[in-house]
């Protein structure tokens, strides 16, 4: 992860092991923040950028305005609660927020999307396999007073069938598209 940060994010600072903890010590004492060095960029933006998505950390609802003074509606859903999703306007990496306050950074939220997809589709087979079972037993009690309902729940019973199998191959065909490791670290 730190050779991922040098590479992707801006860095403020960059020491060796032994001088983290004197640092840190440094940088917690307000009256030692003078003496470090400002952050490169747009400070006063990526601090304001830093408050808001600490406020989403720290409470369960952040007023929509407050979102968009650091981040911008997009075209996606939140994987977890369907909600918009925001895209933070931050130069070091894509990230989302969504105004509940889940976050994600652009390869999570392919990785989250890809999983929903494939839930989606699961949950396809599950319902069409139901009807398909149902209509079996549909077909079976029918039998007993009238053959025509029943020869058309087994119809439609064999039709879900091969729709199951349509809809297996499909997700057989896409389930490798988008997997943790395609990035070189599994999901956190």
């Amino acid at each position: 992860m730190p050779l991922s940060a040098l590479r992707h994010v801006a860095i403020d600072h960059c020491l060796p092991l032994n001088e983290i903890g004197p640092f840190l010590m440094m940088a917690s004492d307000q009256r030692s923040m003078s003496n470090l060095d400002p952050p490169s960029g747009p400070a006063e933006f990526t601090g304001r950028v830093f408050e808001i998505e600490n406020e989403f950390a720290n409470e369960c609802l952040v007023p929509q305005d407050r979102l968009e003074e650091i981040a911008t509606a997009s075209a996606l859903t939140c994987p977890e609660c369907r909600a918009v999703l925001y895209k933070i306007r931050d130069e070091r990496a894509l990230r989302f927020r969504c105004q509940l306050g889940h976050g994600f950074s652009g390869k999570t939220l392919l990785q989250d999307l890809a999983a929903a997809r494939e839930d989606a589709l699961w949950s396809a087979v599950r319902a069409v396999l139901e009807e398909s079972e149902l209509a079996r037993s549909l077909a079976q009690d029918s039998r007993l007073s009238d053959t025509e309902p029943a020869t058309f729940l087994i119809e439609l019973a064999d039709r879900a069938e091969d729709q199951i199998g349509q809809l297996r191959k499909v997700i057989a065909s896409i389930s490798d598209l988008i997997e943790p490791d395609h990035f070189g670290a599994t999901r956190q």
